[in-house]
């Protein structure tokens, strides 16, 4: 009770368990960006976005040593089919998410109609099932990026960038990293996946909850 006063007087926020990730991984001579904390791993990338990430995803498969699959979604229909998404990695251990929005996203109301294709509600249940599938299937780690683009605006984005890190600390009660960035669209391909790969690796326990920023 004494502590809780004193908590309460010093207005000190619970900040949730211990996100520390003490495995001793074996010592890599190559490049990389997990810290081999990645090896063997199962990565689910969902991207939403008119580009191809292929090319970067397979090389950081290559340097980092995990298996992966892509899933590529563009309504929210796609998006609930990932609570099944059990291929012949077995279930997936981590989930990475790049989402790069077109205009049609950014409208909230379409025709006076409720438009639930917007850019926030798919955010926000893409974000549901998966912290679900992480939980139900012993996962640990979400990372996200959304990447800013001349269809943007400043008041959606920040939306959901905030959105974002205030995930970090609901999921750290699961055991459940959850680290994002926001990136501009000049920033190469290789950068932001590399980063999502650092952000999802033994590194991202350090970081829980925070959002990196690339790009002007």
């Amino acid at each position: 009770m004494i502590r809780d006063l004193i908590k309460s007087m010093l207005r000190i926020t619970d900040t949730g368990p211990s996100m520390v990730d003490c495995v001793k991984y074996p010592v890599k001579y190559t490049d990389g960006y997990a810290g081999n904390s990645l090896l063997e791993k199962n990565i689910l990338f969902c991207i939403k976005s008119d580009r191809s990430f292929g090319n970067e995803i397979e090389a950081a498969s290559q340097t980092d040593s995990f298996n992966y699959k892509v899933l590529k979604i563009k309504d929210i229909e796609e998006i609930e089919s990932i609570s099944e998404e059990n291929s012949v990695l077995g279930t997936y251990d981590k989930i990475i998410n790049i989402l790069e929005f077109d205009a049609k996203d950014y409208v909230l109301i379409n025709h006076s109609d409720f438009n639930n294709n917007d850019m926030l509600y798919m955010v926000y249940r893409l974000l549901q099932v998966e912290a679900t599938y992480m939980i139900n299937n012993s996962g640990d780690g979400i990372a996200t990026a959304l990447i800013g683009n001349r269809n943007s605006t400043g008041i959606l984005d920040e939306t959901i960038c905030n959105f974002l890190k205030g995930l970090g600390l609901p999921l750290a009660k699961h055991r459940i990293i959850c680290n994002s960035l926001f990136a501009t669209d000049e920033v190469p391909l290789a950068d932001i996946v590399s980063t999502l790969i650092f952000l999802i690796s033994k590194y991202g326990y350090e970081l829980n909850g925070e959002m990196l920023k690339l790009g002007n």
